[in-house]
C-alpha cells in the first residue's frame, strides 16, 4: 500500500509535470501514516509469538567484502534517493542533514575531491 501510495504521488507529478497539491500531499501522508501503523501493529504481533523458530540470518560459507568502488555506488545511490524523495516530501519531515552530509562527503572523498563546509550544507540541504 506504501508504495502505491507514493507511486500515486510519483505519478501526479509525471503527467502533470509538477508537484502534488498540498492536500493531495496531506492525503498521501495521511495514508502512509495509517499503513506504517498497520504494520507496526503487524511487527508486534509477530514479535510476541514464541512458536516460531530463529530464522537463520548468516550463512558463514557467503563472505562478501564490497570494493571501495561498490561502497561508494551504495553511497551515491542512497544520497541520490534522499534526494529525490526531497522533492516529494518535505525535509522538515524526513530530513537527518547529518546523515546527507556524511554519504556526500564519503563518495566526494572517494572520487578524490575536496569539500568546503558550504558545499557540505549545500548538498545537506542545510544553511550554510
Amino acid at each position: 500500500m506504501m508504495i502505491r501510495s507514493w507511486m500515486a504521488m510519483q505519478s501526479v507529478k509525471t503527467f502533470s509535470g509538477k508537484k502534488p497539491s498540498p492536500a493531495l500531499q496531506q492525503e498521501i501522508l495521511e495514508q502512509l501514516s495509517i499503513q506504517a501503523a498497520q504494520l507496526t501493529q503487524a511487527l508486534e504481533i509477530l514479535s510476541q509469538r514464541q512458536d516460531a523458530e530463529p530464522a537463520r540470518t548468516t550463512n558463514k560459507n557467503v563472505k562478501f567484502t564490497p570494493t571501495t568502488s561498490e561502497l561508494r555506488d551504495i553511497a551515491a545511490g542512497i544520497y541520490e534517493c534522499r534526494r529525490k524523495r526531497d522533492r516529494h516530501v518535505s525535509i522538515d519531515l524526513m530530513g537527518e542533514p547529518a546523515w546527507d552530509m556524511l554519504l556526500d562527503l564519503y563518495v566526494r572523498q572517494i572520487d578524490g575531491k575536496k569539500t568546503s563546509v558550504t558545499s557540505a550544507c549545500i548538498g545537506a540541504c542545510v544553511p550554510s
